[in-house]
């Protein structure tokens, strides 16, 4: 502004004016004493909101792996629990299956035990059948066996009688065997234990037989002729 001289004091002139003073270039712009001051408080909150930004990144970081691990744990928890339903599931249906089996092996295993009892009867009862047929067989066959001896008994004792009733009426001429070179001994009875009488026959010696007698050692005794 320029000063008001009042009425009597003549307008200033460019001519007539002092001189302004010198021109201020850093007015309005702080000094580097502020400039610093200005950056060490701008440092300052720059690091606090880097410390508070940094804090909330590492916190949402944190947050958000626990969040990714709290919810694998819930999936694994849930696929744990749907892998041990299904092996639970897949336990039961196998244990159906052999439980099954078992008992169908011990349903075929009474079952063979069975129809080995019952053929162990059937052949123990055809044995029993046919050992008393057997046995009713043999004792046929031992009485036909016994008739047919005591027939064939009573026909040698009948021809023997027949014979000896005709070597009694004709006695018959026989021959001690002469390639013999020992006499034998004449008995007094029909037992090769018999009393020995004073006669002998000789190798080749001719002798009449009127018995012919068979003795209880089965051997065929001959009675001599007077």
């Amino acid at each position: 502004a320029i000063p008001n001289t009042g009425p009597g004091t003549p307008p200033l002139t460019g001519a007539n004016m002092p001189p302004s003073g010198p021109q201020r270039l850093t007015e309005g712009i702080p000094d580097p004493v502020a400039i610093e001051a200005q950056k060490a408080a701008y440092h300052s909150s720059l690091d606090k909101q880097m410390s508070r930004a940094e804090d909330i990144l590492v916190k949402q970081q944190k947050d958000q792996t626990d969040f990714i691990f709290q919810a694998a744990e819930v999936q694994k928890k849930q696929v744990m629990n749907q892998i041990d339903q299904q092996a639970k599931e897949r336990e039961l249906i196998l244990g159906q299956k052999y439980s099954q089996q078992i008992s169908d092996l011990h349903q075929q295993h009474l079952m063979h035990k069975i129809a080995l009892e019952k053929q162990a009867n059937d052949l123990s009862h055809e044995y029993q059948i046919r050992k008393m047929q057997e046995d009713l067989i043999a004792r046929e066959h031992q009485l036909q066996h016994a008739q047919f001896e005591e027939k064939a008994r009573q026909g040698m004792e009948l021809h023997r009688h027949h014979r000896n009733e005709k070597l009694r009426l004709q006695p018959e001429r026989w021959q001690y065997n002469r390639h013999l070179t020992v006499p034998i001994d004449v008995r007094a009875q029909p037992d090769i234990q018999g009393t020995r009488t004073e006669h002998t026959l000789q190798p080749g010696e001719c002798f009449r037989v009127c018995q012919e007698q068979e003795g209880a050692d089965g051997v065929l005794y001959l009675r001599l002729a007077d």
